[in-house]
């Protein structure tokens, strides 16, 4: 038994035998688009292979472009054209599916957006915390017979402060702990932060001074 059914947009092909009601032959449907509807809707047009070697958002464009795939304007934002696409290979897919592996292997920042003939190729960047830290460990015990840790501190955080307005940032000040029972200093923060620590601490190892000595009294005029 074969049944055919044809839309404008469809052809269904329903196949199998049945001798009785009480047959369970199976039965085959078929769903085939006519090539109107595919000229018009590209997602369904199949593919029987296409090989992207890896690149950019840009070349994987240009890859598409290259083929019969029946799109009108494929259109890659120029500030996301430099975002990596990995290699991927596919076969016997239709181009809609296709779409839907490529955002699957960038786990989902590149975004294909097909509109009848119109790809656009979107891409989200990675916004995952990617700052780099630093641990650095300074020992304070000599500086300590000189400076107060209090005051240490505050030159410190005057010269982040300092490197802060100088670059336009509002980075987070690092973290700073003093280990007592060692007099220890533990700073975690941007290599930049952890570098300007440094340098404040060097500055103040190469000129020592008092802060907690008390001013000389005034000498009296000799007679």
């Amino acid at each position: 038994m074969m049944a055919v059914m044809t839309h404008n947009a469809f052809t269904f092909e329903l196949q199998g035998s049945q001798a009785s009601p009480e047959d369970d032959t199976e039965l085959i449907l078929k769903l085939s688009y006519s090539p109107q509807f595919i000229e018009r809707y590209p997602a369904q047009r199949y593919i029987r292979e296409f090989d992207f070697h890896g690149g950019t958002v840009q070349q994987l464009g240009e890859a598409i472009r290259k083929e019969d795939f029946g799109l009108t304007n494929i259109h890659v934002n120029p500030s996301l054209a430099a975002q990596p696409i990995p290699a991927f290979r596919v076969e016997k897919v239709t181009f809609g599916q296709m779409m839907t592996i490529i955002q699957q292997i960038s786990d989902g920042r590149c975004q294909p957006n097909l509109n009848g003939t119109f790809l656009e190729i979107g891409y989200k960047p990675d916004t995952r915390n990617t700052t780099v830290t630093a641990t650095s460990i300074y020992p304070l015990r000599e500086l300590l017979k000189t400076y107060r840790i209090e005051d240490i501190n505050a030159l410190v955080q005057t010269a982040l402060k300092m490197r802060n307005t100088r670059i336009g940032t509002d980075e987070k000040d690092p973290d700073m702990s003093l280990h007592k029972e060692t007099s220890t200093l533990v700073v975690v923060g941007s290599p930049d932060q952890v570098k300007v620590v440094k340098d404040v601490l060097a500055a103040l190892e190469n000129q020592p001074g008092d802060a907690n000595a008390p001013s000389p009294s005034p000498t009296k005029d000799a007679p």
